[in-house]
């Protein structure tokens, strides 16, 4: 804390040193915030905020900086990647990599940057500078790449590299609101049929994952999922067999194109077969131990599907909880089956021979097209399936109290 108030003082009394000083609180907060978010949220944002006004005023809209980062970046991550294919031993391959040193930061170069874009687009380097920020986003600078994507829509109504740049977004968007109100807005102003049409399939993403929000009324949860469905109704006409910025999984798990027909289909299947009150369709995955297996397999019982990853603390610490559970009810009537969401499948099976769980675990990769049908963006998240395959909830977070209790009452009620 004496180190960041030292740095305050620095940039606010224009000492020569204030362009470190300034550095140092947009890195230096945000290192603080991940560990202790929860004790100095009262002071770090305006830490940061602080240091990103004082680089943008001292750099200015200076393209140099940006492109001095560039080469820099390029010239490091070349190195690196020459050292980890280099054939000698691991303490050799350690040395060179400390002797490198980390990769070089963005924070001067993303000041630039947003600099040429509050121009106003006079910058002859505004494009340049709007992809930096989307192609470079700083942590915690979600707001940043955001601000290259409104540059872009701004000045450059003839962009031809939207769907690139709406899946960027979106990638931004799963913690930040203002992306995907942007997604929406070009979803409904983009005349490219392309762009138009990634636009509709992210934002109709949004609204099927909303449907279930806590707090809404029964008449805003249909508007929404009326509006997905205008979104992706005909979202592939005329461009059908074009390829999506997307993949999805072949047969085999390989990861294959994905066309716009593609993209449609997987939203109206999500409309139909995913939400709250659908019935799901027969879903298929392989367990852990390379059997196949299908959700049809526990038809007549109450099913809770748990999406969860090794590294995902609330979903480890739920398993005793789960445990408690299997042991309560009868086996006949519930069941559960974990989707592991873990790139590699060692990783699972590693971890579950020190921690064996009691229920079926599939496991499906990142980025499966059984996560992406199902609309799930965190972990974990359990979806509590009735008897007849009706969704009756899905529920994102803490295994809480009163889940277990909805839980425990479809069980109950599948007696009858």
């Amino acid at each position: 804390m004496r180190r960041v108030a030292a740095a305050r003082a620095i940039v606010e009394s224009n000492h020569e040193r204030a362009l470190d000083a300034a550095e140092f609180l947009v890195q230096q907060t945000y290192s603080i915030g991940r560990g202790g978010a929860a004790v100095f949220s009262s002071w770090l944002r305006p830490n940061a905020e602080l240091g990103d006004a004082a680089l943008m005023e001292l750099i200015g809209p200076d393209w140099n900086v940006v492109r001095d980062h560039v080469e820099a970046s390029t010239s490091w991550q070349a190195a690196e990647q020459e050292i980890r294919a280099a054939d000698v031993d691991d303490e050799e391959r350690t040395r060179r990599l400390l002797a490198l040193g980390e990769a070089p930061q963005a924070h001067r170069a993303t000041a630039a940057a947003l600099a040429i874009v509050e121009a106003g687009g006079s910058h002859e380097k505004t494009r340049e500078a709007a992809e930096f920020l989307l192609d470079n986003p700083t942590r915690g600078g979600a707001a940043k790449a955001l601000r290259g994507a409104e540059t872009l829509a701004a000045h450059f109504p003839d962009y031809d590299q939207w769907p690139r740049r709406l899946e960027q977004v979106n990638g931004l968007s799963t913690v930040f609101a203002a992306g995907k109100a942007f997604i929406s807005e070009m979803a409904d102003t983009l005349e490219d049929p392309l762009a138009r049409a990634t636009a509709r399939y992210f934002a109709a993403s949004y609204l099927i994952q909303s449907t279930n929000d806590s707090g809404i009324t029964a008449d805003e949860r249909l508007t929404r999922r009326e509006k997905a469905e205008e979104y992706a109704t005909g979202l592939s006409a005329g461009i059908a067999d074009e390829a999506f910025v997307l993949t999805k999984q072949a047969a085999d798990g390989t990861e294959v194109a994905m066309t716009f027909a593609d993209a449609e289909a997987e939203l109206l299947y999500s409309l139909e077969s995913t939400m709250v009150g659908s019935v799901v369709s027969d879903v298929r995955g392989r367990r852990v131990d390379g059997t196949e297996d299908a959700l049809s397999a526990y038809s007549g019982r109450v099913v809770l599907v748990d999406f969860w990853a090794t590294w995902c603390g609330p979903c480890i610490a739920a398993f005793p909880k789960l445990r408690d559970m299997v042991g309560e009810l009868p086996e006949e009537r519930f069941q559960i089956i974990g989707v592991n969401v873990d790139e590699e499948l060692d990783t699972v099976t590693d971890f579950l021979a020190d921690n064996p769980l009691s229920w079926v675990v599939w496991h499906v990769g990142t980025g499966s097209e059984l996560v992406r049908q199902w609309r799930i963006t965190g972990y974990p998240t359990y979806v509590l399936i009735g008897p007849e395959g009706t969704i009756l909830n899905k529920h994102a977070g803490t295994f809480d109290a009163e889940f277990k209790a909805e839980i425990e009452q479809a069980v109950a009620k599948s007696r009858s």
